[in-house]
C-alpha cells in the first residue's frame, strides 16, 4: 500500500472539500431532473415552457438548499438552455384557478391572488 504525505493545510480543508462535493452533486441532481423534464415536455407536449416547483411544504431542507444555491442552479441551466428564458419566480394560484407569475402582474390582479397558494418555481421558457 502506498501512502501519500498530506500537509496540515490540506488536512484542515478535507471536510470542506467533502462538503463542496456533496453540494455540487446535489446541485447536479436537481439540474439533471429539471433538464430531463424540460426536454420531455418539449418532446411530448405543445407546451413552450417547463415549470419546476421548488420543494417547500414537503421538504423544508430541500427548499433551503434550493434557495441557497439558486444562483448556481440558474447559471448552469442558462448554459444548458441558451436563448431560452430561465428564471426563478413566485407563482400563485388565483381565485379563478389559474397560476399567476406574481412578478408580472399589476395591482388590480394582485388582489385576486391567494396568499396561501404561493409557490417558488424555476421556469424554462422556449417560446
Amino acid at each position: 500500500m502506498y501512502l501519500v504525505p498530506i500537509t496540515r493545510i490540506k488536512m484542515r480543508n478535507l471536510n470542506n472539500e467533502i462538503d463542496c462535493k456533496i453540494t455540487n452533486d446535489a446541485i447536479m441532481k436537481i439540474i439533471q431532473y429539471i433538464y430531463t423534464n424540460a426536454i420531455k415536455t418539449a418532446k411530448t407536449t405543445y407546451e413552450t415552457s417547463y415549470n419546476y416547483k421548488v420543494p417547500y411544504l414537503t421538504d423544508k431542507v430541500a427548499n433551503e438548499f434550493h434557495i441557497t444555491n439558486m444562483c448556481e442552479i440558474l447559471r448552469i441551466l442558462k448554459e444548458l438552455f441558451p436563448k431560452c428564458s430561465v428564471r426563478h419566480t413566485l407563482v400563485s394560484l388565483g381565485k379563478d384557478g389559474k397560476l399567476y407569475d406574481i412578478s408580472k402582474i399589476n395591482d388590480d390582479i394582485l388582489s385576486c391572488i391567494n396568499e396561501v397558494n404561493k409557490n417558488s418555481y424555476i421556469i424554462i421558457d422556449w417560446s
